[in-house]
């Protein structure tokens, strides 16, 4: 569905830990993608995806130089994983 592969992600991963500026990703929930940023603090919540009247759930992963404690714990829905 998607043009991404395996490997394209894990490229992505990469670059994007070795960023100089800080930055917040997000995904479709999948644990394949949430095992490539096992170390940083993330999210999961349920999205509605207007196109298709789905909920579906997605992963917002931060960079861990982000302060992102209290900002978290107001989020309605989410669950840190």
């Amino acid at each position: 569905m998607n043009a991404f592969h395996d490997n394209d992600h894990q490229l992505l991963a990469s670059k994007v830990k070795k960023l100089k500026k800080k930055w917040v990703i997000s995904y479709d929930n999948q644990d394949f993608i949430v095992q490539l940023y096992k170390d940083e603090p993330k999210v999961m919540y349920q999205l509605s995806q207007c196109t298709s009247n789905r909920i579906g759930d997605e992963v917002v992963i931060f960079d861990k130089r982000l302060y992102t404690n209290n900002s978290i714990s107001k989020l309605n829905n989410a669950i840190a994983i």
